[in-house]
């Protein structure tokens, strides 16, 4: 069987052609900060709660409680408190977080992976193609800062468990970029598993050392595993996700529930393979989503398995995470967003493991090839919708919203007719933070 050392050979190019690529891509993920402010459900009241927190009145919506954590939305606080809130400054921010993820995602590639600088820049390039991330990141959501955060905890783990003995600071920026993550996403919970892994492995040899001396020491470590378990169990059953999780699951059954979590989260996975949304492909073709998403499973779990001699934080953290998104009845290709740039590296030592199959031959160039033009063709659809100005209520989303951003643009809020209340808080942060807005309100409108 071939080792990962002589698999990552195969994951090669120049390293200034694909530095010069990193360049060119962060140029463009730049030009979307241009953009009139995108708004959805989430975004409208993660940035209501930002403002209740910036004057004092705590982190509500509408004077109750959410169920969002508190991290981001103190983001946002903090960028009003600086009086440089608005729509471009919320796409910087998550263009900060995009670096922040490839910076520290260079480096797992790099060191606990052991791909060569070329190997691990092409990987970056490909993170930053995907559609999933051009999308997501124009829409102040926590998402983005998330994986920020997400990669830059497992850095800091996998160095932590890479030497000999402890590496406590390493360690202890692990623990605080994971704290960091919680506050912004519950789902950092799953960055936990890997600290209990971590341990493990550094406590279990003096363990058995100190068992043969006293034998009585033998249920110490197996009890203090079940504690950790439990109280890991304890936290995530307190948590508003899971009550939502169970409530889902009573109603519709736990076997069907997780049958069509599994078609489901397997079309995002074949989303996130074909570098392309689903609603955007032709109907022929949707069915074979599932498919692909399947596919890109088994690679994944094919390049855990190439690594199982160094299993370690970076293995535990990507089935955890990708056991929660197939148990969380909600779906969305945004939730694989944390995890994505940990997956690229698992499916290029899978691929490079089949390279000597003539079918992955051709169909592994072919396949980087399509996902590379996919991902040009979001950023540059991307740019197109962030500098269309006015245009933009006509070229942005899927129409919920367009009558709140034509009032908007053009003044005149009696365009605003179905009382819904979302509606009129989008209003609200339109003409607070869209620069279009404003300028349209300095000129009077139309």
């Amino acid at each position: 069987m071939k080792t990962p050392n002589s698999i990552r050979a195969r994951v090669a190019g120049n390293p200034w052609l694909l530095a010069l690529a990193t360049a060119l891509l962060a140029v463009g993920y730049l030009l979307q900060s241009a953009s009139p402010l995108r708004l959805n459900t989430d975004a409208i009241v993660l940035l209501s709660i930002g403002d209740t927190v910036a004057a004092g009145q705590g982190f509500h919506f509408h004077g109750l409680p959410t169920h969002f954590p508190p991290g981001y939305p103190a983001m946002l606080a903090g960028l009003n408190l600086l009086g440089v809130a608005s729509s471009a400054a919320f796409i910087l921010l998550n263009c900060a977080f995009v670096a922040v993820t490839f910076i520290a995602a260079y480096h797992v590639y790099r060191r606990p992976l052991g791909f060569s600088p070329a190997g691990a820049l092409g990987l970056c390039c490909l993170g930053l193609l995907s559609f999933v991330l051009v999308k997501h990141v124009t829409i102040p959501l926590s998402d983005v800062p998330f994986m920020g955060l997400f990669t830059l905890a497992l850095w800091f783990a996998a160095r932590a468990g890479a030497g000999p003995g402890w590496e406590w600071g390493w360690l202890v920026l692990a623990l605080l970029t994971t704290v960091a993550a919680l506050s912004v996403r519950t789902a950092g919970v799953v960055l936990l598993p890997a600290f209990v892994w971590l341990l493990g492995v550094r406590c279990l040899p003096r363990w058995v050392a100190l068992r043969r001396k006293f034998p009585p020491l033998i249920w110490i470590l197996p009890a203090g595993c079940l504690i950790l378990g439990l109280g890991f169990a304890l936290l995530i059953s307190q948590t508003r996700y899971f009550a939502e999780m169970k409530a889902v699951y009573f109603q519709t059954g736990v076997a069907d529930r997780l049958l069509n979590n599994l078609l489901v989260h397997g079309t995002e996975m074949g989303e996130i393979c074909v570098n392309l949304p689903a609603a955007k492909a032709p109907a022929l073709l949707q069915p074979a989503y599932p498919l692909a998403g399947l596919l890109l499973a088994g690679l994944i779990l094919r390049g855990v398995w190439l690594r199982r001699p160094l299993f370690g934080v970076l293995e535990v953290t990507l089935l955890a995470y990708m056991g929660l998104i197939f148990a969380w009845p909600y779906f969305d290709a945004r939730f694989w967003l944390p995890v994505f740039p940990l997956m690229i590296p698992y499916v290029a030592l899978a691929l490079g493991d089949a390279a000597r199959l003539r079918f992955f031959q051709c169909a592994g160039p072919a396949a980087k090839t399509w996902f590379a033009l996919a991902g040009l063709a979001a950023l540059a659809y991307s740019t197109k919708i962030s500098w269309a100005g006015t245009r933009f209520p006509d070229v942005y989303g899927n129409g919920t919203l367009s009558p709140t951003y034509r009032a908007a643009f053009l003044g005149q809020t009696n365009l605003v007719t179905n009382g819904d209340p979302l509606q009129s808080d989008a209003l609200r942060l339109l003409q607070r933070y869209d620069s279009v807005t404003r300028k349209v309100a300095g000129h009077g409108g139309n």
